[in-house]
């Protein structure tokens, strides 16, 4: 089953508050590439590499108001 864009939404902005309050931060970049490793992992990954791609863009453009250049993280 694959990810929706909507639920990596989810998990990134988790990221973002739980970055603001824990006393162990884990900074979204960090997540980001978490992810992106283990979806690399599963044998049927595309669908799921633009899920998180679109979702990380989305959650881009909200913090900075700037669509995110692919290069970023």
């Amino acid at each position: 089953m694959t990810t929706s864009t909507e639920s990596y939404v989810n998990l990134l902005k988790s990221c973002i508050m739980n970055h603001l309050f824990s006393s162990i931060p884990c900074p979204l970049e960090d997540t980001y590439r978490q992810l992106k490793e283990e979806i690399i992992d599963q044998a049927d990954h595309n669908q799921e590499l633009k899920n998180l791609e679109a979702a990380i863009s989305l959650i881009h453009k909200e913090i900075s108001g700037r669509i995110r250049a692919g290069s970023e993280f």
